[in-house]
C-alpha cells in the first residue's frame, strides 16, 4: 500500500464509481480496479460492494477512508512544513 493506492481508493470512495475515479486520476478504469483489488487482497477485506450503478463502501471501506484522510493530511502537512523550513534555512544562509 502506498500513497498512490490511497489516493485512488479515496477517489473511488468519493465518486462512488471506479470509472469516474479513473477519469479524475487520468488512468484507466482497469488500473483503478486493479489498485482496489490489490488493497483488498493486502488488507484481506472487501472495501466496496460493486453493482451496475457503481460502488458502495463496506464497513471496512468506511474505516479505510477515514484513516486514509488522516494519512494523506499528515503527508500534505509534512510537505508544507518541509518546504517552509527549507525556505527559512535558505534565507538564513544568504
Amino acid at each position: 500500500m502506498d500513497t498512490k493506492d490511497l489516493l485512488a481508493f479515496i477517489a473511488v470512495y468519493e465518486h462512488c464509481s471506479i470509472s469516474n475515479a479513473a477519469k479524475k486520476l487520468f488512468i484507466t478504469a482497469q488500473g483503478v480496479s486493479k489498485i482496489v483489488r490489490k488493497l483488498e487482497n493486502e488488507l484481506e477485506v472487501k472495501l466496496f460492494d460493486r453493482n451496475a450503478h457503481g460502488v458502495t463502501p463496506t464497513t471496512y471501506g468506511e474505516g479505510l477512508y477515514q484513516n486514509s484522510q488522516i494519512i494523506i493530511g499528515y503527508l500534505e502537512r509534512i510537505k508544507l512544513d518541509t518546504k517552509s523550513s527549507g525556505k527559512e534555512k535558505k534565507k538564513k544562509l544568504e
